[in-house]
């Protein structure tokens, strides 16, 4: 890979692997790009982003869902069926993989992402979720989490 990159390149690319490996604690924050190569859809695409189909006001709020619970509920349906049969690509398994090389070298790498998916997981990473997590519920009466498996929820 490092072949098919400038020189300049290559020297900055180097350059920032030596300032890692001396640092005891990295973050790394993700977002949409590191799912949308296996095929997860992004919100902001003009073409096909969720947002140029959809408004989020109308079904990623908690006003959306106390208005039409039943058209939210359906969205994230829709939402988990559509990644439901998605997998890590290598970006995933490489930051899997580096978040394992880094516990044995005595170092904390942070793993947060803004993604809902579970792709960072099925990779092996530990991570934190900013905005949630596609698979995890819970009550809009007593905040207590919904652990039924998927296949059992009701098709809206």
């Amino acid at each position: 890979m490092l072949a098919e990159l400038s020189s300049e390149l290559i020297v900055e690319v180097q350059r920032t692997a030596k300032l890692l490996v001396s640092k005891q604690r990295i973050c790394i924050l993700t977002g949409a790009g590191v799912s949308a190569e296996s095929g997860i859809p992004t919100f902001r695409d003009k073409q096909t982003g969720l947002w140029s189909q959809y408004r989020a006001e109308d079904l990623a709020t908690c006003a959306a869902f106390a208005r039409d619970p039943q058209l939210v509920w359906s969205w994230y349906q829709w939402r988990r069926q559509l990644v439901s049969d998605k997998v890590p690509n290598p970006a995933h398994h490489a930051l899997a993989q580096w978040q394992q090389h880094a516990e044995s070298n005595n170092q904390q790498l942070t793993l947060i992402t803004q993604n809902v998916d579970d792709l960072h997981e099925q990779a092996g990473s530990t991570v934190s979720h900013l905005h949630g997590h596609l698979w995890r519920n819970r009550c809009s009466r007593c905040n207590a989490p919904y652990e039924q498996g998927y296949e059992q929820l009701p098709k809206i």
